[in-house]
């Protein structure tokens, strides 16, 4: 079940949903029934995990850790 998003604190509902941005009540509702995790995915990946067909590269795998590092020091 997907979290409630919080209302933004710069526009009221009356403002976004009938001033220039009509669609909006569309992609909140959208968003609203959006999960945040994809679960079908996890268990996917899960599975390929446990059966060691899971693989990343060395080099996909040390390049997502250096820009990690970076953003961290950016922090």
């Amino acid at each position: 079940m997907p979290e409630k998003r919080k209302e933004h604190p710069c526009f009221s509902d009356k403002e976004i949903f009938s001033g220039p941005f009509p669609d909006m009540k569309k992609i909140y509702h959208i968003l609203d029934n959006t999960p945040d995790v994809r679960f079908e995915r996890v268990l996917a990946l899960k599975k390929l995990i446990e059966t060691g067909k899971y693989h990343v590269s060395n080099d996909v795998l040390a390049e997502k850790m250096i820009k990690e590092s970076l953003l961290e020091l950016k922090k």
